[in-house]
């Protein structure tokens, strides 16, 4: 076998200094299900199967990004009115099977990342993905305690409903749940044990806390005083 020529190798290097020219470009690109990367809180393997295949649909077999996209929102509008194509822009015959199934998933990750962390998670990986995320998130920063900031919020709320008397303790402890969130990936309040005399709650790295209620009474004698 011959040895390539001076100009050969001279060759190949501009073409993958141009291939990786045009991915760095790409990937410059704010995300928008072909251009860009996916926002950190996809799961790392649907990632790299993102690159992977349109670095291949794009490099290998010519698709442009904007071709691309709009094969995207063919499917997301109606995957049974796809057009399956028998070649692709660099001339090879496909299997247009598996090429509906690669953008099935383009448009369903850009479905998925446009629901956010919560809901895009669940979607992708299912709930402990998105658990591990508010962790992981969690540990970032430094916040309030989430029982903290529970009570204050029900307890501002009770005096902006009546300013005329002041909340007591029963009134902020039952009014917790009303403030606390739907969801329950994201909600605080576990249990309220009223035979125990404590609660059960989740800080913000989803660990299980007890608080009595005489702390809580103490909590809330605080939170008085800083309103004050």
């Amino acid at each position: 076998m011959a040895e390539p020529s001076p100009e050969d190798v001279a060759a190949l290097a501009a073409f993958l200094e141009r291939q990786a020219e045009a991915r760095s470009e790409l990937e410059a690109h704010s995300y928008d299900g072909v251009r860009g990367l996916p926002p950190d809180w996809v799961p790392l393997p649907t990632i790299e199967r993102f690159r992977n295949l349109r670095d291949r649909l794009i490099e290998d077999d010519g698709w442009a990004p904007e071709q691309l996209l709009k094969k995207l929102d063919t499917y997301a509008h109606d995957p049974e009115q796809f057009p399956f194509p028998r070649t692709c822009p660099a001339g090879r015959k496909i299997d247009s099977v598996a090429f509906f199934e690669d953008i099935g998933f383009l448009a369903s990750l850009r479905y998925a990342v446009s629901l956010g962390p919560q809901k895009g998670l669940l979607l992708l990986a299912g709930g402990h993905a998105y658990q591990g995320y508010r962790q992981r998130e969690g540990s970032k920063k430094s916040r309030k305690d989430a029982l903290r900031e529970l009570m204050e919020l029900a307890y501002d709320h009770l005096r902006d409903r009546s300013s005329a008397s002041e909340p007591t303790w029963h009134d902020v402890l039952a009014a917790l749940r009303h403030q606390d969130s739907d969801d329950d990936f994201k909600r605080t309040i576990q249990e309220i044990d009223h035979d125990a005399e404590e609660i059960s709650w989740l800080d913000c790295r989803d660990r299980e806390r007890t608080t009595s209620f005489a702390s809580f009474r103490d909590r809330l004698t605080k939170i008085r005083k800083s309103r004050r």
